[in-house]
C-alpha cells in the first residue's frame, strides 16, 4: 500500500455520511496509537458523524480473543457494544 494507504485509511475517508461508530481500543495496541483514535473521533464530530472511543488500558492488538469465552475484557467489550447498538437504535 505505501503511498495509497490514503485511498483505504478511514481516517482519511470520513465523509458527512459517515454511519455511527464504535472504536474500541487498547491502549497497548501495537499498530493503532491512540492519538490516532482520537484523531478518527475528532474528525468525525467535525463531519457531522457520531463516534464513540472506550479505551481499554493496558489491553494490546487484538483487544481479546474473540474464539475465547470468559475473559472479563471481552465481557467488559460486549457490553459496551450492546450498550452503543441499544442506543443508536432507538
Amino acid at each position: 500500500m505505501k503511498a495509497r494507504y490514503r485511498e483505504v485509511s478511514p481516517l482519511h475517508n470520513i465523509t458527512s455520511n459517515a454511519p455511527p461508530t464504535l472504536f474500541l481500543l487498547g491502549t497497548q495496541d501495537s499498530l493503532i496509537p491512540v492519538s490516532t483514535a482520537e484523531a478518527f473521533k475528532a474528525r468525525m464530530e467535525q463531519a457531522g458523524g457520531r463516534c464513540e472511543l472506550v479505551l481499554f488500558p493496558g489491553a494490546g492488538h487484538p483487544i481479546y480473543d474473540y474464539r475465547r469465552g470468559g475473559s472479563s475484557l471481552r465481557e467488559q467489550i460486549l457490553r459496551e457494544v450492546d450498550r452503543f447498538l441499544a442506543d443508536i437504535l432507538h
